[in-house]
Formats: structure tokens, sequence, C-alpha cells
């Protein structure tokens, strides 16, 4: 049903501090609401293991962003998707239109093709 799955995957840190680069993929985030003592922590892993194999993918009600926020504070909300949300509906008009007139003149090339053939040009 979606174009991604949830997996489980492991990360090795030398030490608590060590922070990944953009370049090899992976940072650390934290926040003030993330789970901080080790149950806190537990119950995150635990609820997101229960999402494995998940495929219910959407780009602005369930992506990446919305499943680590639902883990980590128990609401799904996606800041990127929804600061993007205006902008991708614009693209979405503009791509309606420009598919519109594309058809539009695809029939219209085939009534001139029709005439030519009935006028014997």
């Amino acid at each position: 049903k979606g174009v991604a799955e949830i997996i489980q995957d492991s990360v090795d840190f030398a030490n608590d501090e060590e922070i990944l680069d953009f370049d090899a993929g992976v940072y650390l985030v934290t926040a003030e609401n993330y789970p901080q003592t080790p149950q806190e922590k537990s119950k995150a892993v635990c609820k997101a293991r229960r999402r494995l194999g998940e495929r219910q993918y959407s780009v602005f009600y369930n992506n990446c962003d919305c499943f680590v926020s639902w883990t980590l504070r128990g609401c799904s909300y996606s800041h990127q998707a929804m600061n993007a949300k205006g902008l991708l509906l614009y693209i979405g008009i503009v791509t309606r239109y420009c598919l519109r007139t594309y058809r539009a003149l695809q029939t219209f090339k085939d009534c001139i093709n029709k005439l030519r053939c009935l006028f014997g040009e």
C-alpha cells in the first residue's frame, strides 16, 4: 500500500557524545520532550517496534518525521510536510492544468489529423 516500510536497523556509537554528520546519513536530535529516562526510552522503542513492517506511507500524514514524532512524543506530526504543503498544493494545481492543456492539445491534434484524412491531405 505504501512506498516505504518501517524496518529495524542498528547504529553503533563509540560514546554518547558522538554525533554523525549528514554525509553519513544519520544525525542525533534531542529535545526537552523526548524520552529521558531508561523506562521512557524503552517505551518509545516498544512503540516503534509495534509498527515494524507497516507500509502506510503518506507524504503529509504518515512519513518518517511523523513516525519519529509519534514514537517519541505520542503525536504524529511533520513540521517539514506542513511547511511544504502549500508549495506542494501549488505544484499539484499547476500540474493538473498542464495535464489538462496537454490532453486538450492532443485531442485537437487528433481532430486535425482526422480532418486531413477526410480531405486527403
